[in-house]
């Protein structure tokens, strides 16, 4: 099961981090923020959007290959890590559509 893992940057700003069951990440926040109720509430737009194809976008510069996931209104939610093939990065959202609405949150900041 995939976990969402709050934390406090070094700016002392909180950001998101999904991590699969293998604990790699495969989805990051786009942003940080200045309270946690607000990191919050981009993980609730995450998990709200997470299912929908259409709300990925698809990065392709070989060798690397990352997504975004984007909210309804376009605005960036989240980030992908790089991967070395389309297959893997697609492997990827098809993790996050199905792990991401369901995924318990954990604050470590």
């Amino acid at each position: 099961m995939a976990t969402f893992y709050i934390d406090k940057d070094v700016r002392g700003e909180y950001r998101y981090i999904l991590k699969d069951n293998n604990n790699e990440v495969i989805l990051r926040d786009s942003e940080g923020h200045s309270t946690k109720q607000a990191c919050e509430k981009s993980i609730a737009a995450v998990k709200v959007n997470a299912p929908f194809d259409e709300r990925y976008d698809r990065i392709n510069n070989p060798p690397d290959y990352s997504f975004t996931l984007k909210a309804a209104n376009h605005e960036r939610i989240g980030v992908s890590e790089t991967y070395m093939s389309a297959y893997n990065r697609d492997r990827a959202i098809e993790n996050v559509k199905h792990e991401a609405p369901s995924a318990p949150v954990k604050d470590r900041s």
